[in-house]
């Protein structure tokens, strides 16, 4: 069967070098790391309204030896990481990301890949898009002013829900 028609569960389950999946490191254990570094920006995202230089720091090197230790070829996720913050950078610097959304798609992007990390932000998106409409009815309903201050997204949420409804929920977006 093409990859193009897999789900990422199939996709990421076999590695790229042909070693087993259990050479080092187990898959599941690379998600659960992916995901304790999403629910830990999450926290801090809610908690200071930024998302830790060091948490980024440690979930990229988490990625790094969870490629290496998983016989996969490294490098490509680290270029693929690269290209994300590339594409991304221009979106931080009209204001529609902060700094610390851009660096955590880069944790993600070496953790699972180019692919999946862009049908993640594609879902992230419309999840994003959901919490602000969610936000403006509730700010209506308070009768409050719609200003930029009270309508501030914690976008760490969408990207957690984006990865839960990728990765698991099976949506995707864009193939190449």
């Amino acid at each position: 069967r093409a990859a193009a028609s897999m789900p990422y569960k199939q996709i990421l389950s076999p590695n790229r070098t042909g070693f087993p999946n259990t050479f080092l490191i187990d898959r599941s254990f690379g998600m659960f790391l992916l995901y304790g570094i999403l629910a830990a920006a999450l926290f801090m995202d809610f908690y200071r309204c930024r998302i830790p230089n060091l948490l980024i720091l440690a979930g990229y090197t988490a990625g790094l030896i969870y490629r290496i230790c998983s016989c996969d070829i490294w490098y490509v996720f680290i270029t693929d990481s690269i290209v994300i913050v590339l594409a991304l950078y221009p979106l931080f610097l009209i204001g529609a990301f902060g700094g610390g959304d851009v660096k955590l798609f880069a944790v993600i992007g070496l953790f699972l890949g180019l692919e999946p990390t862009v049908n993640i932000f594609i879902t992230a998106l419309m999840a994003g898009a959901v919490c602000s409409v969610i936000k403006i009815f509730a700010a209506f309903l308070k009768r409050q002013n719609f200003t930029l201050s009270n309508l501030y997204i914690h976008f760490s949420l969408p990207v957690l829900i984006g990865t839960i409804l990728t990765l698991h929920g099976g949506i995707t977006w864009i193939t190449f």
